[in-house]
């Protein structure tokens, strides 16, 4: 195991973008949104990506200025990035950022001995979180001297670089993260000649929902379990990594062709993980399970480009008996429930609502997500479709990314596109008893 130590800080300094977006002064406050709010207490993300460092010929001071030079411009277009949060003392104003005084991100320079080859498959670690290291650990409320985006680029001894990020979840999404990444790596890959992105800010206002279409639109929370909450006390977890490559992927689809990958691979891996807490005595037979996939709004809301900065994604929750996953035609079985949550999920105003008021309550009181026996309950989050390996900044695509321990929750799932393009990554957190049942 690589050693917290061996990464050295050796700088860290805000980074302010470089001129305003337009010749219009931009704004100075940032409404959020229902999609924002549903993030209240939300830790922050943390992203690693990892390169070899294809270009040998540039040394690690020209990389650490290209990339804050780029990053300065791309920030032009990510301006709220630049802001800081505000936390209303009455939760129903809710949440925005303020760009009236202090614009900028904090941006740091470290090194370390170790080498790529050290972190095998690139699980998340707690020598991966040093990697983009905060100086605390953010809870809310959200103290408003915070910046809202740490950058961190780290030499490593074999010349590799990391170059990781944590950002606030009230700001953006996996969406809207990984559209930043990719137009930062643009901007410096070009050496400053690529155009500055189109971004569409927080522009989205949900409309007044009836009573009725609110309770319609309750049956469909799933978002909610991934929130962490206040007081909860975490199992002791593990992770494994594994790999559905296109011809797993395939051989699926031979007998369930009229299921799209995505919902094959999630069926897939909800059977598996309950069939591991069954084996660890965590559930029965007789038990239902669950099954939570987020869902990007982005195309399915009219008003919404692709463009959309800030979060928007809802969720939606199905359910099955257990003995019919893993009996005889039980991953049709899942595959099935799986593409009729999606299908259903049309009223996506309504549940980013109801899940909203849900999360007030959860900040106001402390209260707690209502529990489930351990693989009982499964999120899948991230997505293979995020263009995580096409942030080329110069210096060659990445050969790994990873994400921080904040985020493991027990039964959760992780997406990935696999570094080679071949299928997807998916990683696995659970209970270490039912880990070790894991196959």
């Amino acid at each position: 195991m690589v050693q917290l130590e061996s990464v050295q800080l050796l700088c860290s300094r805000s980074i302010q973008p470089a001129a305003a977006a337009s010749d219009i002064d931009p704004p100075t406050r940032y409404e959020l949104t229902p999609f924002d709010g549903v993030m209240r207490i939300a830790l922050y993300q943390k992203r690693i990506l990892f390169f070899e460092r294809g270009d040998s010929r540039m040394d690690f001071a020209a990389v650490v200025a290209a990339l804050e030079e780029s990053l300065r411009w791309v920030l032009v277009s990510f301006r709220p990035l630049c802001g800081r949060m505000v936390v209303d003392q009455d939760l129903s104003s809710g949440l925005w950022i303020d760009c009236s005084g202090e614009t900028s991100v904090q941006f740091a320079e470290a090194q370390t001995a170790a080498r790529l080859e050290d972190l095998g498959d690139f699980e998340p670690s707690e020598f991966c979180d040093s990697l983009v290291e905060i100086g605390c650990s953010p809870k809310y409320p959200w103290d408003p001297k915070l910046p809202l985006l740490f950058v961190q680029v780290t030499r490593f001894g074999c010349g590799g670089i990391s170059l990781g990020i944590a950002f606030s979840h009230q700001t953006m999404d996996g969406v809207s993260a990984w559209n930043f990444m990719k137009s930062w790596a643009e901007r410096a890959r070009s050496r400053g000649t690529s155009p500055l992105p189109r971004v569409s800010c927080y522009a989205y206002k949900p409309p007044e929902l009836l009573e009725q279409q609110l309770e319609e639109a309750a049956r469909m929370v799933g978002l909610a379990l991934g929130i962490a909450t206040k007081n909860t006390i975490k199992p002791k977890l593990g992770v494994k990594k594994f790999k559905a490559t296109r011809e797993v992927i395939q051989a699926l689809k031979t007998s369930l062709s009229s299921f799209s990958s995505f919902e094959l691979v999630c069926a897939d891996y909800w059977r598996r993980t309950v069939a591991a807490a069954v084996q660890a005595g965590f559930l029965d037979n007789a038990d239902d399970c669950y099954f939570a996939i987020l869902v990007n709004c982005r195309g399915r809301i009219a008003s919404m480009p692709d463009s959309y900065f800030g979060n928007a994604i809802t969720g939606t929750r199905v359910r099955a008996k257990i003995c019919e996953l893993l009996g005889g035609g039980g991953i049709c079985n899942a595959a099935q429930v799986i593409h009729e949550g999606i299908a259903g999920l049309r009223d996506v105003e309504g549940s980013v609502l109801v899940i909203n008021k849900f999360v007030e309550e959860l900040a106001r009181n402390g209260a707690e997500i209502p529990a489930h026996k351990p693989g009982q309950s499964v999120l899948v989050v991230s997505s293979p479709r995020h263009p995580i390996f096409e942030c080329d900044f110069g210096f060659g695509r990445p050969v790994g990314v990873t994400f921080g321990t904040n985020d493991l929750d027990d039964s959760k799932l992780y997406l990935f596109p696999a570094a080679d393009g071949n299928g997807m990554d998916v990683t696995v957190c659970m209970r270490v008893e039912a880990l070790d049942k894991f196959v």
